[in-house]
């Protein structure tokens, strides 16, 4: 084992064992769509396991290299799958064969056990490595994160935190609590307090060198800016990217474009920004920039910041920077489910910006969810009215259309009461947006809410491929 040595995991996620036949025919439209816009081929299967960049590896592995320790990958992003096909026991031997110091991973909820799994049989093969974890689901659960065994837990950014902690293991110590961002069990134990951004985030270059070249990748993700002002009641992203806007300078990320490409050669960028049209004057400037990198990219932002006069130069700028597509969050059109989602939109302005959006020939993706607190069976089928006639009437290309669930870190899940909803104590692995939900409303129950969605699956398909017959040659 070298002394200085971290190994970063990236976890497989865990998909469902059996597709339902509506969720493969809404795919296979779905990717046959993305594909005309991109003008390439992707691969079939649910959206969140398209292969990117791990850009928090990217990031953390030049903090280690800066103080002097060795980082690198431990990829095991190939194994994705059900979780019955998961070998975990073969998974902690190819981590022993690596002989790290420290072992580090961030898992979403839904893999959360399998980190908890891989966690403890690395310690039982190798019971010197420390084990360290981060991400959104542990930064709301930290005390049970140490419960189920690791050695240190992250709360929010991860850069400060494995700073503090490498540079203490390099001295001979194992830090207890005290240190902003960083748990441990034993004395003091307490619920650390969240960082902001660390200070030389966008001064520090991401390490791509920890990664192979060829990374086998359909888009690259890049930011622009982090944190989100907003406080949407269904997202938790807000524990790592904060509330306060982070703006990137553009000839840093300039610098980082050039190294990516360079590097992967990605065929598409996804600008990862919550709010990437929220400061108009930075916006505008990766704008231009986006257009001299040459690779075609898309962006998400929100309906209320596509509607203001100023976001007509911004739309009329996109596409020839290369911008193909913007995604545009919705969720739903029933103003009571609104207000409970805290969204701070309306329906007029969604419309409007999808609008605006066609009129640049720029396409549109709109996230939807149903069985949000206040959800009733009216509700939903009004909703589902709403997308499809934005389907048919052209202002929307392709949707995604998930079940709203309660997320640790959001506001529903800390105060379910507040939102009239019940959620259920279920395993963390049933915690996803496609099986019957952990969470009822009071007028709808989690199957009804499962029902509903198959139901709207199969709506969007017909519509989607209707679409597609009529614009076919």
């Amino acid at each position: 084992m070298s002394s200085r040595s971290i190994s970063f995991l990236q976890l497989p996620l865990i998909t469902k064992p059996e597709p339902s036949p509506e969720e493969n025919a809404y795919y296979a439209e779905y990717w046959r769509v993305m594909g005309r816009i991109f003008d390439r081929d992707f691969p079939q299967g649910e959206a969140y396991t398209i292969p990117e960049l791990p850009l928090w590896v990217t990031r953390l592995s030049a903090v280690a290299r800066r103080l002097d320790w060795t980082p690198r990958l431990v990829d095991f992003a190939s194994y994705t799958g059900p979780e019955r096909n998961i070998d975990v026991d073969g998974l902690a031997r190819q981590v022993r064969a690596t002989a790290p110091a420290l072992v580090a991973m961030s898992p979403y909820t839904a893999n959360y056990q399998l980190a908890v799994a891989l966690a403890r049989r690395i310690k039982r093969l190798a019971p010197r490595t420390t084990v360290v974890v981060g991400g959104p689901h542990v930064s709301e659960l930290p005390q049970e994160s140490l419960r189920d065994g690791f050695d240190y837990v992250v709360v929010g950014r991860g850069e400060a935190p494995l700073a503090q902690l490498l540079s203490e293991l390099s001295a001979g110590r194992r830090p207890g609590n005290g240190y902003p961002g960083l748990l441990a069990p034993g004395p003091g134990e307490r619920t650390a307090e969240r960082r902001e951004l660390f200070q030389d985030y966008w001064t520090m270059e991401a390490d791509y060198d920890v990664l192979p070249r060829g990374y086998p990748l359909h888009y690259a993700r890049i930011y622009a800016t982090l944190g989100c002002p907003y406080r949407c009641s269904f997202c938790a992203d807000t524990l790592w990217i904060g509330m306060k806007p982070y703006l990137q300078d553009t000839e840093r990320l300039r610098r980082e474009l050039t190294r990516m490409k360079e590097r992967f050669d990605p065929a598409v960028l996804f600008v990862g920004d919550e709010v990437f049209t929220l400061n108009h004057d930075h916006c505008s400037a990766v704008i231009d920039l986006l257009g001299e990198v040459g690779i075609p990219w898309f962006c998400q932002t929100r309906a209320n910041l596509l509607v203001r006069d100023s976001d007509r130069k911004l739309l009329a700028k996109m596409p020839d920077a290369g911008c193909r597509l913007i995604n545009i969050g919705a969720e739903s059109t029933d103003s009571e489910v609104i207000q409970n989602l805290q969204k701070r939109i309306t329906a007029d302005q969604l419309h409007a910006a999808c609008e605006r959006a066609k009129e640049h020939d720029l396409a549109v993706l709109t996230y939807w969810m149903v069985g949000a607190p206040g959800e009733s069976r009216r509700s939903a089928d009004a909703t589902l009215d709403d997308m499809v006639g934005l389907l048919d009437a052209g202002l929307t290309d392709l949707v995604d259309y998930f079940i709203c669930t309660p997320y640790p870190g959001t506001s529903i899940y800390r105060d379910p009461d507040k939102y009239r909803v019940t959620i259920e104590p279920k395993p963390w692995r049933l915690w996803r947006e496609d099986i019957p939900s952990v969470m009822s409303t009071v007028e709808l129950p989690a199957a009804e809410i499962y029902d509903l969605w198959l139901a709207g699956l199969r709506r969007i398909t017909s519509v989607m491929r209707a679409e597609s017959m009529q614009s076919a040659p």
